[in-house]
């Protein structure tokens, strides 16, 4: 097995849109809908929690 899908095994990949899908909406509503670049720092930020 090869060390990147080592690391992809580890981070559970597939699941990967969970935090997505459980953030965007609340940082749509904080942004009045628009998509800003604090919602894009949001949606990374919950990806790397989750993968953490």
């Amino acid at each position: 097995m090869s060390r990147f899908k080592a690391y992809l095994e580890l981070i559970r990949y597939p699941l990967f849109a969970i935090p997505i899908v459980a953030t965007l909406p609340g940082a749509l509503i904080a942004s009045h809908g628009r998509f800003t670049w604090r919602v894009a720092v949001a949606l990374v930020i919950a990806l790397f929690g989750y993968f953490a």
